[in-house]
């Protein structure tokens, strides 16, 4: 075998490697290769391994060396002539910056790459500068447009039975589908393009589709499914080195700590996400950012909420980022919602409107329903404290209509148990129980965990008002368990509620909070015991007692 026979061996075998996800043996492939090339004096040759070259470290997002080889490649290609391999270095050099987040800035190259491939004829190289050209529309949230480019696609990969083409224009429009709500129809595209990754062996193309089933089972709610689709998704990434994967899965793992009260686990997870996403591109920060902006809200930490929310919509807004804009909008409303209910400043009311509207007209847009509902969801919790209570019964109901048309079922239990929040202080407490108790139920059985926390809560401030009863609050605290934050909060939120109790009543409930609590938090024993002596006229210690413990006793 010639030399020249060698390089040419070594390259394919270094594309096909690539393909597979083992970037550092195609890497390895690629680099003997060149020198070959180098030697031979064959700058075809070289050019061809720049571009495989670059396409590996693009992958480990190591986005300067990545330039660095398509700008290489695109210099001998120039030199050369080589239509064929200018386009390609264009294609790669477009990659790059949508990547990064510069979409015109990639579009520019993307159209410079189409209008060299249509001369030649090259439907190859067509069809992927289409669906790279839709990938870009679709993170602009653009659907039509990036539907229409991700067809072409599809069909001309069909028509040169292209599988890896198809495979990847499936699953781009099984993202499109999703992000409109079509989640069975995204299922349906998703299912197809795993199939075929599988029968390829593209661990990556595996990786990225199990990532995008993860996302689809959120939405939905079957958090289980979810994490199984993302735990196996984080293995191949990891597996891979594939730095941009594995920061997506980890964000993703972490919104659903954060829903279902596993705060710990979800900022352990989120600032790995983080470390790894500001050395990336700080696109891939957005996500993680607005996501530790929701951990501290609901950790009551506002500064620090808003600090973080403010830097996620600083880079979407500057990139374009626009379904990413919803989710942060929302966030920030449902902030400064939240600094209202404790301090009653009515700027943070009006500006949770503010923001709630912001992400309700983008979210239509872009025909986004789920976004839509959670939006429209929030409206009608503000009109509710402006005491516009039609408006706000009309706001809920919409957002209910939409939720359960799409399936998404944790969205509609936390809507339900807004509404029931609402009717509770309106006094409709038959409605209200009615509302509460479904929602119970689902999120009992989907083990919506922090969710049926505030429901049992709710559940027991109704049964108070209206029995006497409170058995509702020991499930809400038996429940909290799984978080110590959670079991201390609702612990407070207890403490609360007894000062409305009379004291027969109170007697009991002290009795059965201590049953309860078993020693699980030593200071609420402590309050329990001091509390119950003090109510019989007995002596009591607080001197061990946190301060804010020691100022509730005093309290009552």
């Amino acid at each position: 075998m010639t030399e020249k026979a060698t390089a040419d061996d070594l390259l394919d075998n270094g594309t096909d490697l690539f393909n597979k996800g083992e970037w550092d043996s195609a890497s390895d492939c690629y680099d003997k290769a060149k020198k070959i090339y180098e030697i031979l004096g064959d700058k075809q040759g070289i050019s061809n391994t720049l571009i495989g070259l670059g396409n590996v470290y693009r992958n480990k997002c190591e986005w300067e060396r990545t330039i660095e080889f398509y700008e290489k490649s695109l210099k001998i290609s120039e030199e050369l002539r080589d239509k064929q391999g200018i386009s390609n270095a264009l294609i790669g050099l477009g990659n790059v910056y949508q990547n990064r987040g510069e979409w015109e800035h990639a579009i520019e190259f993307y159209e410079k790459s189409l209008k060299i491939f249509e001369e030649l004829g090259g439907k190859q190289g067509i069809s992927t500068t289409l669906g790279n050209l839709g990938n870009v529309y679709s993170n602009k949230g653009e659907w039509v447009r990036a539907i229409e480019f991700y067809e072409k696609s599809l069909k001309i990969f069909e028509e040169l039975g292209d599988k890896q083409g198809i495979s990847n224009a499936l699953n781009n429009l099984g993202c499109v589908y999703q992000n409109r709500g079509e989640w069975e129809r995204a299922i349906e595209f998703y299912e197809k393009s795993l199939k075929i990754s599988e029968e390829l062996g593209d661990k990556q193309g595996i990786s990225v589709t199990l990532g995008n089933f993860g996302d689809v089972y959120s939405n939905k709610g079957e958090w289980v499914r979810a994490i199984e689709f993302y735990e196996k998704s984080l293995k191949i990434s990891e597996e891979l080195g594939d730095k941009q994967g594995i920061s997506v899965t980890l964000v993703n793992i972490g919104e659903l700590q954060i829903k279902n009260g596993n705060w710990d686990e979800a900022k352990k997870n989120l600032k790995k996400a983080l470390e790894i996403s500001e050395k990336l591109a700080p696109i891939l920060t957005v996500d993680v950012l607005a996501n530790l902006g929701e951990l501290f809200r609901l950790e009551e930490q506002f500064s620090d909420a808003f600090t973080n929310l403010q830097k996620a919509i600083s880079i979407a807004v500057q990139v374009g980022l626009k379904p990413e804009e919803i989710d942060i909008y929302e966030k920030l409303g449902d902030t400064h919602l939240d600094q209202f209910v404790g301090h009653k400043i009515e700027d943070n009311l009006t500006l949770s409107e503010k923001f709630y509207y912001l992400a309700l007209k983008l979210a239509k847009s872009l025909n986004m329903p789920l976004q839509e509902a959670t939006a429209i969801r929030g409206i009608g919790v503000v009109q509710a404290k402006k005491r516009d209570l039609a408006v706000s019964k009309k706001s809920f109901m919409n957002a209910i209509e939409i939720l359960r048309r799409l399936g998404a079922h944790y969205e509609l239990q936390k809507t339900l148990l807004e509404y029931a929040k609402v009717l509770y202080e309106t006094n409709v407490l038959v409605e209200a129980e009615m509302m509460a108790k479904t929602s119970a139920f689902d999120a009992l059985r989907h083990d919506y965990r922090e969710l049926l926390v505030k429901l049992y809560l709710l559940l027991g401030d109704i049964e108070m008002r209206r029995e006497n009863q409170y058995e509702y609050y020991l499930d809400a605290l038996k429940t909290s368990e799984f978080n110590p934050k959670i079991y201390v909060r609702t612990c407070f939120t207890m403490i609360f509620r007894m000062k409305t109790m009379e004291k027969k009543t109170l007697l009991k409930f002290i009795g059965s909070l201590k049953e309860v609590n078993k020693n699980r938090d030593k200071y609420f024993d402590q309050f329990l015991e001091a509390l119950n002596a003090k109510i019989e006229g007995r002596k009591y210690k607080i001197a061990d007692l946190p301060s804010s413990l020691e100022l509730e006793i005093k309290s009552f």
